[in-house]
Protein backbone atom coordinates (compact mmCIF):
# COMPACT_ATOMS: atom_id res chain seq x y z
CA UNK A 1 0.00 0.00 0.00
CA UNK A 2 0.93 3.70 -0.71
CA UNK A 3 2.66 5.57 2.10
CA UNK A 4 0.00 8.00 3.55
CA UNK A 5 0.05 11.63 2.75
CA UNK A 6 2.07 13.70 4.82
CA UNK A 7 0.02 16.43 7.30
CA UNK A 8 -0.74 19.41 5.51
CA UNK A 9 0.89 22.67 6.77
CA UNK A 10 0.93 26.28 5.11
CA UNK A 11 3.67 29.00 4.90
CA UNK A 12 7.02 28.46 7.26
CA UNK A 13 6.58 31.14 9.94
CA UNK A 14 9.77 30.42 12.39
CA UNK A 15 12.97 27.89 12.24
CA UNK A 16 16.28 27.01 13.19
CA UNK A 17 18.07 24.39 11.56
CA UNK A 18 21.08 24.05 13.53
CA UNK A 19 23.34 24.96 10.66
CA UNK A 20 25.81 27.30 12.22
CA UNK A 21 28.80 27.33 14.96
CA UNK A 22 26.95 28.50 18.04
CA UNK A 23 23.25 28.79 19.13
CA UNK A 24 21.42 31.34 17.74
CA UNK A 25 20.80 33.64 20.73
CA UNK A 26 18.60 36.05 18.97
CA UNK A 27 16.12 32.67 18.74
CA UNK A 28 17.04 30.91 22.16
CA UNK A 29 17.42 31.96 25.65
CA UNK A 30 19.26 29.88 28.43
CA UNK A 31 16.71 29.15 31.12
CA UNK A 32 18.63 28.26 34.50
CA UNK A 33 15.88 27.55 36.42
CA UNK A 34 16.18 25.93 39.96
CA UNK A 35 15.32 22.34 39.82
CA UNK A 36 11.82 21.26 39.47
CA UNK A 37 9.62 18.34 40.41
CA UNK A 38 12.42 16.60 42.59
CA UNK A 39 14.82 16.85 39.79
CA UNK A 40 18.54 16.47 40.76
CA UNK A 41 20.09 18.90 37.69
CA UNK A 42 21.46 22.50 37.22
CA UNK A 43 20.60 24.10 34.37
CA UNK A 44 23.57 25.98 33.47
CA UNK A 45 24.19 28.52 30.59
CA UNK A 46 26.83 28.72 27.89
CA UNK A 47 30.50 27.87 28.59
CA UNK A 48 29.71 25.02 31.04
CA UNK A 49 29.66 22.33 28.42
CA UNK A 50 25.99 21.77 28.83
CA UNK A 51 24.59 23.11 25.14
CA UNK A 52 26.48 23.59 22.05
CA UNK A 53 25.34 23.24 18.43
CA UNK A 54 27.81 21.14 16.49
CA UNK A 55 27.59 18.99 13.18
CA UNK A 56 24.21 20.90 12.17
CA UNK A 57 21.94 19.35 15.26
CA UNK A 58 21.77 21.51 18.85
CA UNK A 59 23.25 19.08 21.47
CA UNK A 60 21.96 19.46 25.19
CA UNK A 61 24.37 17.34 27.66
CA UNK A 62 23.63 16.37 31.19
CA UNK A 63 26.55 15.61 33.17
CA UNK A 64 28.11 14.85 36.35
CA UNK A 65 31.11 15.95 37.26
CA UNK A 66 33.85 14.51 39.59
CA UNK A 67 32.86 16.08 42.94
CA UNK A 68 29.03 14.90 41.95
CA UNK A 69 27.25 17.77 41.19
CA UNK A 70 25.01 17.27 38.25
CA UNK A 71 24.51 20.16 35.39
CA UNK A 72 22.32 20.00 31.74
CA UNK A 73 20.64 22.79 29.88
CA UNK A 74 17.43 23.81 28.98
CA UNK A 75 16.51 26.23 25.86
CA UNK A 76 13.76 28.55 25.12
CA UNK A 77 12.50 30.72 23.03
CA UNK A 78 10.89 33.03 25.34
CA UNK A 79 10.80 37.16 24.50
CA UNK A 80 12.52 35.28 20.78
CA UNK A 81 9.39 33.49 19.66
CA UNK A 82 5.52 33.28 20.18
CA UNK A 83 3.20 32.37 18.64
CA UNK A 84 -0.99 30.85 18.57
CA UNK A 85 -2.08 28.20 16.57
CA UNK A 86 0.10 26.49 13.75
CA UNK A 87 2.16 22.79 13.25
CA UNK A 88 5.16 22.34 15.18
CA UNK A 89 7.92 19.73 13.65
CA UNK A 90 10.88 18.99 15.62
CA UNK A 91 13.33 16.21 14.14
CA UNK A 92 15.34 15.03 17.57
CA UNK A 93 17.30 11.73 19.07
CA UNK A 94 16.40 11.46 22.46
CA UNK A 95 18.19 9.11 25.09
CA UNK A 96 16.50 6.61 26.82
CA UNK A 97 18.49 5.89 30.06
CA UNK A 98 16.72 5.12 33.43
CA UNK A 99 16.02 8.58 35.23
CA UNK A 100 16.65 10.52 32.64
CA UNK A 101 13.87 12.95 31.19
CA UNK A 102 14.56 14.86 28.00
CA UNK A 103 11.37 16.49 26.54
CA UNK A 104 10.39 19.28 23.84
CA UNK A 105 7.42 21.17 24.59
CA UNK A 106 5.42 24.57 24.98
CA UNK A 107 4.10 26.60 27.91
CA UNK A 108 1.79 29.76 27.38
CA UNK A 109 3.08 33.28 28.10
CA UNK A 110 0.35 33.64 30.35
CA UNK A 111 2.94 32.26 32.66
CA UNK A 112 4.01 35.41 33.45
CA UNK A 113 0.91 36.51 34.53
CA UNK A 114 0.83 36.89 38.53
CA UNK A 115 -2.83 36.20 38.14
CA UNK A 116 -2.57 32.90 35.94
CA UNK A 117 0.95 30.96 36.29
CA UNK A 118 0.65 27.09 35.92
CA UNK A 119 -0.83 25.46 34.97
CA UNK A 120 -3.60 27.74 34.37
CA UNK A 121 -1.55 29.18 31.04
CA UNK A 122 -1.59 25.60 29.45
CA UNK A 123 1.31 23.56 28.83
CA UNK A 124 1.61 21.56 25.39
CA UNK A 125 4.08 18.27 25.95
CA UNK A 126 5.17 17.49 22.15
CA UNK A 127 7.81 14.98 23.44
CA UNK A 128 8.64 13.78 26.86
CA UNK A 129 10.16 10.19 27.98
CA UNK A 130 10.34 9.51 31.12
CA UNK A 131 13.19 7.22 31.87
CA UNK A 132 12.89 3.54 31.32
CA UNK A 133 9.84 3.48 33.47
CA UNK A 134 7.58 2.89 30.40
CA UNK A 135 10.13 1.18 28.41
CA UNK A 136 11.15 2.85 25.40
CA UNK A 137 7.84 5.10 25.33
CA UNK A 138 7.39 9.03 24.28
CA UNK A 139 4.39 10.35 25.11
CA UNK A 140 2.63 13.39 24.83
CA UNK A 141 0.26 15.39 26.79
CA UNK A 142 -1.64 18.44 27.55
CA UNK A 143 -1.47 20.37 31.36
CA UNK A 144 -4.11 22.89 31.95
CA UNK A 145 -6.34 24.15 35.18
CA UNK A 146 -8.49 21.05 34.72
CA UNK A 147 -5.97 18.36 33.67
CA UNK A 148 -2.38 17.92 35.40
CA UNK A 149 -0.92 16.80 38.19
CA UNK A 150 -2.95 17.46 41.39
CA UNK A 151 -6.15 18.33 39.70
CA UNK A 152 -9.75 17.27 39.66
CA UNK A 153 -9.12 15.33 36.64
CA UNK A 154 -6.27 12.88 35.38
CA UNK A 155 -3.53 14.47 33.11
CA UNK A 156 -4.66 14.22 29.29
CA UNK A 157 -2.01 12.29 26.93
CA UNK A 158 -0.92 9.08 24.65
CA UNK A 159 2.10 7.40 24.49
CA UNK A 160 3.86 5.77 21.28
CA UNK A 161 6.37 2.80 21.52
CA UNK A 162 9.73 3.82 20.14
CA UNK A 163 10.33 0.28 19.21
CA UNK A 164 14.34 0.52 19.36
CA UNK A 165 16.90 0.00 21.55
CA UNK A 166 18.66 2.61 21.27
CA UNK A 167 17.80 5.92 20.13
CA UNK A 168 17.36 6.96 17.05
CA UNK A 169 15.92 10.11 15.11
CA UNK A 170 12.45 10.50 14.98
CA UNK A 171 9.97 13.45 13.85
CA UNK A 172 7.65 14.67 16.66
CA UNK A 173 4.34 16.94 15.08
CA UNK A 174 2.29 19.06 17.04
CA UNK A 175 -1.26 20.17 15.21
CA UNK A 176 -2.44 22.80 17.21
CA UNK A 177 -5.55 24.45 15.88
CA UNK A 178 -8.67 26.43 17.63
CA UNK A 179 -10.55 23.17 18.79
CA UNK A 180 -7.73 20.94 18.75
CA UNK A 181 -4.28 19.62 19.92
CA UNK A 182 -2.82 16.51 18.31
CA UNK A 183 0.67 14.62 18.12
CA UNK A 184 2.01 12.84 15.50
CA UNK A 185 5.46 10.82 15.14
CA UNK A 186 7.08 10.61 12.10
CA UNK A 187 4.65 10.24 8.96
CA UNK A 188 2.04 8.80 10.59
CA UNK A 189 -1.24 10.37 10.24
CA UNK A 190 -3.26 8.26 13.37
CA UNK A 191 -2.74 10.83 16.15
CA UNK A 192 -0.52 9.59 19.12
CA UNK A 193 -3.42 11.61 20.90
CA UNK A 194 -5.82 13.87 20.01
CA UNK A 195 -7.07 16.49 23.03
CA UNK A 196 -10.58 18.23 21.50
CA UNK A 197 -13.00 18.92 24.32
CA UNK A 198 -16.73 19.14 23.41
CA UNK A 199 -16.65 22.26 25.49
CA UNK A 200 -13.93 24.25 25.23
CA UNK A 201 -13.47 26.64 28.65
CA UNK A 202 -10.86 29.08 29.95
CA UNK A 203 -10.08 25.68 32.35
CA UNK A 204 -9.58 23.12 30.03
CA UNK A 205 -8.59 25.15 26.81
CA UNK A 206 -6.55 27.93 27.33
CA UNK A 207 -4.83 27.00 24.21
CA UNK A 208 -6.03 30.80 22.59
CA UNK A 209 -2.82 32.49 23.67
CA UNK A 210 0.59 32.36 22.87
CA UNK A 211 3.04 29.85 23.20
CA UNK A 212 7.03 29.25 23.78
CA UNK A 213 9.14 26.65 22.78
CA UNK A 214 11.13 25.00 25.27
CA UNK A 215 13.68 22.22 25.01
CA UNK A 216 15.32 20.85 28.04
CA UNK A 217 17.02 17.27 29.49
CA UNK A 218 16.12 16.94 33.15
CA UNK A 219 17.59 14.19 35.30
CA UNK A 220 15.40 12.43 37.95
CA UNK A 221 12.36 13.97 39.46
CA UNK A 222 8.57 13.14 39.58
CA UNK A 223 7.86 12.09 35.84
CA UNK A 224 10.65 8.96 35.38
CA UNK A 225 9.73 8.06 38.73
CA UNK A 226 13.01 5.78 38.92
CA UNK A 227 16.37 5.74 40.14
CA UNK A 228 18.89 7.88 37.59
CA UNK A 229 21.47 5.78 36.18
CA UNK A 230 24.33 8.45 36.81
CA UNK A 231 27.03 6.51 35.39
CA UNK A 232 25.24 7.96 31.78
CA UNK A 233 26.06 11.02 33.33
CA UNK A 234 29.78 10.40 33.66
CA UNK A 235 32.01 12.54 31.01
CA UNK A 236 30.98 12.74 28.34
CA UNK A 237 27.79 12.52 29.42
CA UNK A 238 24.23 11.83 27.46
CA UNK A 239 23.03 14.25 25.23
CA UNK A 240 19.56 15.09 23.54
CA UNK A 241 20.01 15.92 20.19
CA UNK A 242 17.50 17.97 17.74
CA UNK A 243 17.94 18.52 13.73
CA UNK A 244 15.73 21.04 13.38
CA UNK A 245 12.72 22.62 15.06
CA UNK A 246 10.26 24.13 12.33
CA UNK A 247 6.78 26.13 12.77
CA UNK A 248 4.18 26.50 10.01
CA UNK A 249 1.23 28.14 9.95
CA UNK A 250 -2.02 26.28 9.58
CA UNK A 251 -3.08 25.69 6.04
CA UNK A 252 -5.93 26.80 4.30
CA UNK A 253 -9.16 24.67 4.80
CA UNK A 254 -8.83 25.25 8.71
CA UNK A 255 -12.28 23.41 9.78
CA UNK A 256 -11.15 20.18 7.14
CA UNK A 257 -7.81 19.74 9.07
CA UNK A 258 -9.06 20.41 12.48
CA UNK A 259 -12.02 17.68 12.07
CA UNK A 260 -10.40 15.57 9.39
CA UNK A 261 -10.91 11.62 9.34
CA UNK A 262 -8.25 10.03 10.90
CA UNK A 263 -8.66 6.37 11.61
CA UNK A 264 -9.56 6.08 15.07
CA UNK A 265 -10.49 9.80 15.59
CA UNK A 266 -11.49 9.70 18.80
CA UNK A 267 -11.04 11.42 22.14
CA UNK A 268 -8.64 8.69 23.05
CA UNK A 269 -7.33 6.91 20.02
CA UNK A 270 -5.50 3.45 19.87
CA UNK A 271 -2.22 3.48 20.51
CA UNK A 272 0.84 1.42 19.84
CA UNK A 273 0.89 0.19 23.33
CA UNK A 274 -1.42 -0.25 26.50
CA UNK A 275 -2.90 3.27 26.97
CA UNK A 276 -1.58 2.63 30.29
CA UNK A 277 -1.68 5.92 33.29
CA UNK A 278 0.75 8.23 32.66
CA UNK A 279 3.86 8.62 35.09
CA UNK A 280 2.31 10.25 38.45
CA UNK A 281 4.51 11.84 40.65
CA UNK A 282 6.76 10.06 43.29
CA UNK A 283 4.58 11.90 46.28
CA UNK A 284 0.80 12.37 46.37
CA UNK A 285 -0.22 14.38 43.77
CA UNK A 286 0.33 17.82 44.19
CA UNK A 287 -2.87 20.01 45.29
CA UNK A 288 -4.28 22.22 43.04
CA UNK A 289 -2.71 25.75 42.65
CA UNK A 290 -4.00 28.46 45.57
CA UNK A 291 -6.44 30.96 43.68
CA UNK A 292 -4.46 34.02 43.02
CA UNK A 293 -4.07 36.57 45.69
CA UNK A 294 -4.66 40.11 45.06
CA UNK A 295 -1.54 41.71 44.37
CA UNK A 296 0.02 44.71 46.69
CA UNK A 297 0.66 47.73 44.62
CA UNK A 298 4.87 47.74 43.76
CA UNK A 299 6.79 50.00 46.69
CA UNK A 300 7.40 53.81 45.24
CA UNK A 301 10.58 53.66 43.09
CA UNK A 302 12.83 56.34 43.26
CA UNK A 303 14.54 55.60 39.77
CA UNK A 304 12.74 55.88 36.37
CA UNK A 305 9.27 54.52 36.40
CA UNK A 306 9.51 51.45 34.71
CA UNK A 307 5.69 50.49 32.61
CA UNK A 308 4.80 46.70 32.04
CA UNK A 309 6.11 46.82 28.66
CA UNK A 310 9.36 47.85 29.41
CA UNK A 311 9.54 45.26 32.01
CA UNK A 312 9.62 42.65 29.64
CA UNK A 313 11.58 44.11 27.47
CA UNK A 314 14.07 44.13 29.99
CA UNK A 315 13.47 40.47 31.17
CA UNK A 316 15.28 39.36 27.57
CA UNK A 317 18.56 40.63 29.84
CA UNK A 318 20.11 38.84 31.98
CA UNK A 319 20.69 41.74 34.32
CA UNK A 320 17.32 42.46 34.52
CA UNK A 321 16.96 40.14 36.95
CA UNK A 322 17.19 42.77 40.08
CA UNK A 323 15.15 45.33 38.13
CA UNK A 324 12.31 42.74 38.23
CA UNK A 325 12.95 41.65 41.54
CA UNK A 326 12.45 44.52 43.17
CA UNK A 327 9.25 45.59 41.61
CA UNK A 328 7.89 42.39 42.63
CA UNK A 329 6.65 41.71 39.27
CA UNK A 330 7.11 37.88 38.67
CA UNK A 331 7.61 36.89 42.05
CA UNK A 332 5.82 33.41 42.80
CA UNK A 333 6.14 30.93 45.68
CA UNK A 334 5.32 27.69 43.47
CA UNK A 335 9.27 26.22 43.74
CA UNK A 336 7.61 22.29 42.61
CA UNK A 337 5.33 24.11 39.53
CA UNK A 338 7.01 23.05 36.57
CA UNK A 339 7.74 25.49 33.45
CA UNK A 340 9.25 28.26 35.14
CA UNK A 341 11.13 30.71 32.98
CA UNK A 342 13.79 32.72 34.67
CA UNK A 343 15.38 35.38 32.63
CA UNK A 344 18.96 34.37 33.63
CA UNK A 345 21.83 34.26 31.34
CA UNK A 346 24.08 34.43 34.00
CA UNK A 347 24.97 31.81 35.86
CA UNK A 348 26.43 34.44 38.44
CA UNK A 349 23.41 35.96 39.02
CA UNK A 350 21.16 32.96 38.68
CA UNK A 351 23.23 31.86 41.65
CA UNK A 352 22.99 34.57 44.24
CA UNK A 353 19.09 35.05 43.31
CA UNK A 354 18.75 31.22 44.29
CA UNK A 355 21.19 31.70 47.25
CA UNK A 356 18.88 34.71 48.55
CA UNK A 357 15.52 33.61 47.94
CA UNK A 358 13.05 31.94 50.59
CA UNK A 359 13.03 28.46 50.57
CA UNK A 360 9.37 27.90 48.88
CA UNK A 361 9.57 31.18 46.46
CA UNK A 362 10.82 31.57 43.51
CA UNK A 363 11.61 34.89 41.85
CA UNK A 364 11.46 35.41 37.80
Amino acid sequence: SSPPPPLPKGPLLWSDEFDGSSIDESKWMHDNSPPENGEEQDYVGPGRGTSRVADGSLALTARRSADGAVTSARLTTLWRFNFTYGIVEARVRAPLVAGLWPAFWMLGTDLLDPNMGWPACGEIDVMEIFGTRRGAASCSTVHNSRHSWGTLDPLEGGCFALEEPEPAWHVWRLLWTPRRIAFFIDDGRTPIYSYSPAQRTAANFPYTRPQYLIANLAVGGDGPSQPVDFSALDPPGTTLFLDYVRVYALPDGLDELAEMSWPNDVERPTLSMPSQPLPSPLQPLLPPPPPPQPLSPPPPTTGLAVDPASRLALGAVGGAVAALGSLGYFARCRRRMRGYARAVDSDAAHEAARVAEPEECVYD
